[in-house]
């Protein structure tokens, strides 16, 4: 017979299943505090587990060998992998350097070579048999000097890892000790069964290891931690790395408001010693701020900015407080949590960009006073030199030669250009310092547009330009509006387009936009514009090439003073151009229509 029926045969086949199972399970989860290790851990109990089915159910010498032989690849792994386990769930992966991890490792792989090739040396165990119990069929061996040392390794790497738990433990929170003492529970249970069976005390028969059976209450227990409470989620003991790295201060406070944490960012901001202040009152503690944190002591939840007088190592500062609830599974308050955000360079540099904005807004408003100012005194005289220059013109005040003629009109021609500037930079200015109003007042649309056309007319002809004009009939005969502004911006507009036009036409069209709006547009077979010059061309000073001003002159100032009239008027403006084809200006305006007064019939 080569194989036997014994009932421990299942209890260790469902240790090796639940170990796998959870081992998916944590892979699943990845990454986490130690994944790869537990991963690696549940794979070689797995192997131990199977490896013992195997022990039992084998009825020769040769499968009994083989099954011994299965069981320690997984015996050999499960301490160097569950103390890898830890050392990452407790926030000492750094320790698990290369050096490290091949001295761990190098002890499991020799005793593995040594297992397997055991009938050469004897070493592990200087002898090997079977023998029949209870009518089955037993292993029975002696162990050799290796496998004494073996095991007091296992037990070394055991020990270390239970020892690191237990400090755990006892340095978390309430809120992660379950999860700690899960963890606690799955090392000793399989751990206090294999020294029971070792030792001779074991509960079962004496044939029967009960390791592999403790592991399946192990995996229950691992389960439970990983549904229960999270296991791989977060790493409840590396608070001193999470906490204690934090830029902001942080001090956790209990129902007694007595302090049960603080982080070292808090204990450098009131010069504390940590080990004085654990269960000290907070208004023991922070006697020389009780101004300030006295108003906060009953609180459980609050945001406030706070000042902190200075101190002899610390110069005042501002910070931004936060106090924050915790609460157990009863929705109780068992503590708070203060938190300190040092804001002290903000508020600095808010206050000096704030500063800064009052001397620039004061500085526009000083120059839009000095434009102003300057513009009404230099038109005063600009006027006269007009005045006098038409007048001699005329032949008023004398005949004059040709040659002085021209002259003459040079003046003039040059006298009305300097002050259409002057105009534009006053205009720029009231806009600037808020002091343009617009006079809307009833108007007849078609009266308006025949002004514009005849005071404009002329810059086409100049050029031998084709000028069109196109006017909807669906407007109504009279809007509200500010007339002299409206003339202002399409004369801006058409002046641009004659300028910019050498042949072809400019055409105006007035018509409705839609039941609310009305629209002006201005279209010209001119040079256009770069595309990306046609978002900057509505700023001061700006011209769709820099060579423009020396080309064709101007200042920039036209086209952002139709915008600011268009945008004053509820309205916007947009341009559409392509190089060498000319550019449409569109104008789009509200529609205020003018009631007429009925007629009353007698």
């Amino acid at each position: 017979m080569t194989f036997q029926f014994s009932p421990y045969i299942f209890l260790n086949l469902s240790a090796g299943i639940v170990s796998l199972i959870i081992g998916y399970l944590i892979w699943q989860r990845r990454p986490g505090p130690g994944v790869n290790a537990f991963v690696g851990l549940c794979i070689f109990i797995a192997i131990q587990a199977f490896g013992s089915t195997l022990e039992l159910a084998a009825a020769t010498l040769f499968l009994k060998i083989l099954a011994i032989n299965i069981i320690y690849i997984g015996v050999v792994g499960v301490a160097p992998f569950w103390l890898a386990f830890v050392l990452g769930y407790t926030n000492r992966a750094h320790w698990l350097t290369q050096r490290n991890i091949a001295f761990l490792f190098i002890h499991p792989i020799l005793v593995t070579f040594l297992v397997w090739t055991n009938q050469w040396h004897g070493l592990f165990w200087s002898s090997r048999g079977i023998d029949t119990v209870d009518g089955l069929v037993v292993n029975v061996f002696t162990q050799g000097s290796l496998w004494w040392f073996h095991t007091a390794y296992a037990y070394i790497l055991l020990l270390v890892s239970t020892i690191l738990l237990i400090r755990a433990l006892l340095k978390s929170p309430d809120l992660y000790r379950g999860q700690v003492s899960l963890l606690l529970a799955g090392a000793l249970v399989p751990t206090v069964a294999n020294m029971l069976f070792i030792s001779g005390l074991n509960p079962l028969p004496s044939y029967v290891d009960a390791t592999p059976t403790a592991f399946l209450v192990s995996g229950m227990l691992m389960g439970w931690a990983l549904y229960r409470f999270r296991l791989m989620d977060i790493i409840p003991v590396a608070r001193d790395a999470i906490v204690d790295g934090l830029a902001d201060a942080v001090i956790v406070i209990d129902g007694n408001n007595r302090i049960v944490d603080i982080n070292p960012k808090a204990i450098a901001i009131f010069s504390l010693q940590k080990k004085s202040v654990i269960g000290e009152r907070m208004r023991d503690t922070f006697a020389q701020h009780t101004d300030v944190l006295e108003n906060f002591a009953d609180t459980d939840e609050a945001e406030a900015e706070i000042t902190l007088a200075p101190t002899a190592q610390n110069e005042e500062r501002i910070y931004t407080m936060r106090i924050s609830p915790l609460r157990n599974q009863r929705g109780e308050i068992t503590a708070r949590i203060i938190n300190l955000s040092d804001i002290t360079t903000l508020k600095r540099i808010n206050q000096e960009l704030k500063l800064a904005r009052e001397k620039a807004e004061e500085a526009t408003q000083l120059k839009s006073q000095f434009l102003a100012t300057m513009s009404h005194e230099l038109r005063t005289p600009l006027n006269a030199i007009i005045g006098y220059s038409e007048l001699m013109l005329t032949g008023m005040v004398g005949d004059l030669s040709d040659k002085h003629y021209q002259y003459q009109e040079r003046v003039t021609s040059n006298s009305h250009h300097l002050l259409n500037l002057i105009n534009d930079i006053l205009d720029i200015s009231k806009i600037e310092a808020g002091r343009m109003e617009l006079i809307n007042q009833p108007f007849i649309i078609k009266d308006w547009l025949d002004e514009v056309t005849a005071q404009n007319a002329v810059f086409a002809e100049e050029k031998s330009l084709m000028f069109n004009i196109e006017f909807g009939d669906d407007l109504p005969a009279q809007i509200m509006g500010d007339e002299a502004r409206l003339r202002q911006v399409v004369t801006n507009l058409l002046s641009n387009a004659c300028k910019f036009t050498h042949e072809g036409h400019v055409t105006l069209t007035v018509r409705r936009n839609d039941t609310s709006t009305w629209r002006i547009e201005v279209q010209d077979t001119g040079i256009g514009i770069p595309p990306h010059k046609q978002e900057t061309i509505f700023e001061e000073f700006q011209q769709a090439d820099n060579s423009s001003t020396r080309e064709y002159g101007g200042t920039g100032l036209g086209l952002a003073i139709v915008r600011q009239f268009v945008l004053m008027m509820g309205g916007h403006i947009r341009v559409s151009s392509e190089v060498g084809k000319g550019s449409t200006f569109t104008v789009i305006l509200p529609l205020i229509e003018v009631e007429q007064p009925e007629t009353i019939i007698t």
